[in-house]
Parts: structure tokens; C-alpha cells; sequence
């Protein structure tokens, strides 16, 4: 399993601090290979509810390098196990009162964040959604049945799956190769929506230029990146 869910419940019983969707937490865990804890930052993956916050993680496949000694302990976790985290932070979230139309962008994990807007909305103002994902293909595909029950049931929500390696099985739908914005722009060309990307640097790069051609400015596209946080583009 490539992607994990977690369900952190206070050892206390006590209600969990409230959150944005699209915010995350930071996890410290002991790494036994170094001898002492490290700190992670996660996003937030579901609506808010006062029981719990849910994680979800992807295990990296190096269990050698920084990212992935994380990862594998913390896909090692049983239930029962106990985990040090922070209260919920983050710049990267939607107003949960908003009235706007949103455009989700989410290239791998980067699905995360935007999935607690998505439930959010689903929750609260039931604003359209337009909603594309980009992944490898559909053994990584991320909560996959979870957001397909949503757009079947849901008239607001419309989404758009493009895999990079696209089998004769997989639904004749999917779009094949990468995310291409101009390929479904008259999608995603909304009055008055926001847009969030989601993914590593590269991947948001490529989708902010995209949206900054097609006339969508820059103060309604917002971004966060997986990994170091190395871009600055508005």
C-alpha cells in the first residue's frame, strides 16, 4: 500500500483543535536507525471533525533518505501506537463559509489537502467543484474510489484523472499522460473561482504557468508544494 490514512485520536478524549481544509500538522516520531525524533508535516486529508485528525501518507520508496525513514516507520505504526503532533497550521486553505467556485489541482499526494477542501465543501456551500488529478497510473491513484462516489452523487462536482501510463482496463475517461490545462480549459475558465495546486515544485510550475496563460490572475491561484519549499511565484 503505497498511500496510508491515519486517524490521530487525543490520548486525552479531549476535542481536537479546529483547522482550515488544506491545512496540516506536524508529526515527531523516534527513528530508531538515528537514535532520535523527527519532525514531518502532513496535511489534514478529511472535513474537520472534533473526534480526530485524519493523515495520509505516502511511503516513499528509499526508506534511506530523509523523506522515506519517516514514511516506513510511520506506515510501521499499529493502532494503539502514540505520536507527538502540533496544532493545525498553514496558509494553504479555503475559506469553509466561501461562496466561490473552486478549481482543485493535485498531482500525486498533493491530492491530500485538497481533499479536505473537497469534503468541506461537500459539508458546507456545495460551491462547484471542478477537480483534476494527475498520478502514474490507477495502482497509486489515491482515494480513487472516494472521490468517484463523491462525483457520482454530487451534481457540483465534476473531475478530470489523467494517468501518465494508461492501461486498455482503465475507464475510457481517463485522460492519458499528464495534466494538460489548455486541453480542458473550458472546464475549468470560471467566473470568480479560485484555484489550489497541489504537488512538488515541478508539477506546480507547470500548471501555474498554464493558468497564468489562459488569463486567470494570480491572486486567485494559490499553491502549496510537497518537499522542500522552494517556489515563489505570486
Amino acid at each position: 500500500m503505497e498511500v496510508k490514512s491515519f486517524y490521530l485520536k487525543p490520548k486525552d478524549g479531549q476535542p481536537i483543535a479546529e483547522y482550515l481544509p488544506g491545512q496540516f500538522i506536524s508529526v515527531k516520531t523516534y527513528i530508531p536507525s538515528l537514535g532520535y525524533e523527527q519532525p514531518r508535516q502532513y496535511s489534514l486529508s478529511s472535513a474537520f471533525t472534533p473526534k480526530y485528525y485524519r493523515i495520509s501518507v505516502k511511503k516513499e520508496k528509499n526508506q534511506f533518505n530523509p523523506d522515506g525513514i519517516v514514511s516506513h516507520i510511520m506506515h510501521a505504526k499499529l493502532a494503539g501506537d502514540e505520536i507527538e503532533v502540533s496544532a493545525p497550521a498553514g496558509i494553504f486553505h479555503i475559506n469553509p463559509l466561501s461562496e466561490y467556485p473552486l478549481v482543485l489541482i493535485s498531482g500525486g499526494i498533493g491530492i491530500t489537502p485538497l481533499l479536505s477542501m473537497l469534503e468541506t465543501n461537500e459539508n458546507n456551500n456545495r460551491n462547484p467543484v471542478v477537480w483534476l488529478h494527475s498520478c502514474r497510473d490507477q495502482a497509486v491513484h489515491a482515494f480513487k474510489d472516494h472521490t468517484d462516489y463523491l462525483e457520482q452523487n454530487n451534481e457540483w462536482l465534476t473531475t478530470h484523472i489523467f494517468y501518465e501510463n494508461k492501461n486498455k482496463e482503465d475507464d475510457q475517461a481517463i485522460h492519458e499522460g499528464r495534466i494538460n490545462l489548455h486541453e480542458v480549459k473550458e472546464e475549468i475558465l470560471i467566473d470568480n473561482a479560485k484555484y489550489y495546486i497541489c504537488g512538488p515544485e515541478a508539477f506546480i510550475k507547470v500548471q501555474y504557468n498554464s493558468l497564468m496563460q489562459l488569463g486567470i490572475a494570480g491572486e486567485n491561484i494559490f499553491y502549496e508544494e510537497f518537499g522542500p519549499q522552494l517556489l515563489h511565484l505570486n
